[in-house]
């Protein structure tokens, strides 16, 4: 009877559709390598022919059906940048063929630019990138020499448990570690690399409860295997500007500015309507009973 107690919201589709059709533009091409091979002799030329073959496998299994190509270009209408990280496995441990058959060094994760610091604005040099991490995934990557594996107790803060959380005990959703990686490069200190001229690069990771504010733990330090940071800003359309909220541009910023304007007038329009027809009350004859219905034919 009450329309203004039915909650509306009006979304555009339009959006949507749009950066949809953005990926499937940009990704119309497929990616090309080749290699230009200065020397003349055959044997350089097959070495050069080998890389173009490797590095052409590798991007075939990193960018798997093209989801890289996809997610850069969505953020890149959505946000006007994508983020992407570079991580790699350790080798195997073994001499077992198969291990090394199956082994492969570098893959690539999606990283949110809205969860990311990083300066400069190109090229970045140092990076931060907070993010939530599910508990039975913390409970297996961070998992101490002793045995003990992160937790959260009641007043959400971290802590160290023994034995690892069992799984369905609960119908609420479990907590989420809080995340911060730091790519930086250590001024002064070599790559470890021979043959390596860069400084050299450190990653570390603080985790933390939901409840620990800016209180957190360092539970990885390692050094990274890259020459640059680990973390990929793939820019779309970028403008001279030093404030980075608007150093890159969404190339829907017009589109994604007219929604809203859209979505809030007609949100407001119907909201009123229901409103406005809230104190009407409608009924249904067909089911009077019949004691009553004589009563209106009278």
């Amino acid at each position: 009877i009450a329309g203004a107690e039915k909650q509306i919201d009006i979304q555009t589709p339009d959006l949507e559709d749009a950066i949809f059709a953005i990926a499937a533009i940009i990704t119309t091409n497929p990616t090309y390598l080749d290699v230009n091979a200065l020397s003349t002799h055959e044997a350089d030329k097959r070495k050069a022919r080998d890389l173009v073959l490797w590095s052409a496998r590798t991007w075939l299994q990193v960018n798997n059906g093209r989801w890289w190509d996809r997610a850069v270009a969505i953020d890149q209408g959505r946000y006007g940048v994508a983020v992407m990280r570079r991580m790699w496995n350790p080798a195997p441990n073994t001499d077992d063929l198969r291990s090394w058959l199956h082994y492969e060094p570098f893959y690539i994760e999606q990283a949110s630019p809205l969860q990311s610091v990083w300066e400069p604005l190109r090229n970045p040099d140092r990076f931060f990138y907070e993010y939530e991490m599910p508990l039975w995934e913390a409970e297996y990557r961070y998992r101490r020499d002793d045995g003990k594996v992160p937790g959260i107790n009641s007043a959400g803060m971290l802590t160290w448990v023994g034995q690892k959380s069992e799984a369905g005990t609960s119908t609420s959703p479990r907590p989420k570690i809080k995340v911060l990686c730091i790519d930086q490069r250590v001024p002064g200190q070599p790559c470890p690399v021979p043959g390596c001229h860069p400084d050299r690069r450190q990653i570390i990771e603080v985790i933390k409860g939901p409840s620990d504010g800016d209180k957190g733990e360092v539970v990885k330090t390692y050094d990274s295997p890259f020459k640059r940071s680990s973390f990929s800003v793939i820019a779309g359309r970028d403008i001279n500007e030093s404030n980075p909220h608007w150093h890159y541009r969404a190339m829907l910023f017009a589109a994604i500015a007219e929604a809203d304007i859209l979505n809030f007038s007609e949100t407001l329009i119907a909201t009123r309507a229901r409103v406005d027809m809230g104190d009407r009350f409608y009924g249904d004859f067909t089911k009077i009973p019949p004691h009553l219905a004589s009563i209106w034919n009278e």
